[in-house]
């Protein structure tokens, strides 16, 4: 028997080394690449990697990761260390929980179905067999013990479906928004009672014969953590199928009270592929990009009044550039990825109190390896 045992090691050995060694061999032609300094602070960028993919020629394109230390490739290492797709998008709370937590997190993916605060961790997901509700899977941390809430949603049709956008509490209640056919719904579940207390509609799905509106959720830059308000927009599409912008939203999930954001007069609201929406619990921004830069405006997410309107100033393609922005910490940070006419993807973050340029970068080939022919940062994450 210990015969036949040390045949086995041996063999798995063998097997996870010519592995190790073809995966290596692969990669060892593809270029280094990585965010280098143009000014500015390198500690604005430590936290930051970009999903990106390099093409050889017109046929072969690989995905990897990159940051300002140097790149990863997708399925680079050993079977072990192979980093699923998708891996490194996920938020540094997301990964902290994954480890303190690892049994409570197995297969919870969708960070958007996430509260948490000092006692509890919930988790919201879509029931898609049989009844038409929520399955609520709440982690108490002092214990350490979970549970399971079934929530079913009445007056649903057999086609009807449930999209978590964001899970806020306040007190023994939980609060879920979620798109559903008819639009977006805020409902309430009381937690000592396991049942669903309340069903607000609080922006419809329409067609008027001229537009059809869809109502858009916000990014929330804090996922995880009690905000208090939902915002959204109206996307209004023409029989054409041409996309307008409309109306932007908060909603108070505590009061009920919902208010329209007054954009200024000369706020670009039709360029709808260059408008970016983000909120946190303090404040709502909504910027837009302009021809010396990117102009952003700041709402007090309490009242919905304006607070600032300023341009932060740099030089981007005029259109195409598919530039994009996201918001954090009182941070502006922007990519221009690679639009096939200059070999590179330029970086930048502002500090929006000032205005002041914090940092700017590209992304380079650094090292030997094969010359690459084009490399584009698909999305930035920010820790």
């Amino acid at each position: 028997m210990k015969r036949y045992q040390t045949l086995l090691l041996l063999t798995v050995f063998i097997i996870l080394s010519i592995s190790t060694f073809y995966t290596v061999a692969a990669h060892a032609n593809k270029p280094n690449f990585l965010l280098k300094k143009i000014s500015g602070n390198e500690k604005e960028v430590q936290d930051i990697k970009f999903p990106a993919y390099y093409q050889r020629d017109n046929q072969i394109n690989y995905s990897l990761s990159i940051t300002s230390a140097g790149s990863k490739y997708m399925g680079e290492g050993s079977l072990f260390t192979t980093p699923r797709p998708g891996e490194d998008e996920h938020p540094s709370w997301y990964r902290h929980n994954e480890t303190q937590y690892p049994r409570f997190m197995r297969g919870k993916t969708d960070t958007l179905g996430f509260y948490e605060d000092k006692r509890i961790i919930a988790y919201v997901h879509s029931q898609y067999k049989g009844l038409k509700g929520f399955d609520i899977d709440i982690l108490h941390k002092k214990s350490r013990k979970s549970e399971t809430i079934r929530i079913k949603i009445p007056n649903l049709s057999e086609r009807s479906y449930l999209s978590v956008w964001d899970v806020q509490k306040f007190g023994n209640q939980l609060k879920i928004v979620a798109d559903a056919n008819s639009g977006i719904h805020v409902y309430s579940i009381l937690l000592p009672e396991k049942k669903l207390s309340g069903d607000d509609l609080i922006a419809s799905r329409s067609d008027t014969g001229k537009y059809k509106v869809d109502p858009i959720p916000m990014s929330e830059t804090t996922e995880n953590v009690p905000s208090g308000i939902v915002a959204f927009h109206e996307e209004k599409v023409d029989n054409e199928g041409i996309a307008k912008t409309g109306d932007a939203y908060v909603y108070q999930l505590n009061t009920r009270k919902r208010q329209k954001l007054q954009l200024p007069k000369d706020f670009p609201v039709n360029q709808v592929d260059e408008l970016f929406y983000y909120y946190n619990n303090k404040s709502v921004y909504i910027s837009a990009s302009v021809k010396n830069g990117l102009r952003v405006t700041e709402y007090d997410a309490e009242n919905g009044l304006l607070k600032h309107d300023s341009t932060l100033h740099f030089q981007h393609p005029d259109k195409g550039s598919g530039m994009m922005v996201k918001i954090k910490n009182g941070k502006a940070f922007v990519l221009i990825p690679n639009n096939f006419e200059e070999k590179t993807n330029l970086f930048y973050i502002f500090d929006m109190s000032n205005g002041n340029k914090l940092y700017s970068g590209k992304i380079i080939q650094d090292g030997g390896g094969d010359q690459w022919k084009f490399i584009q940062a698909v999305n930035f994450t920010i820790n």
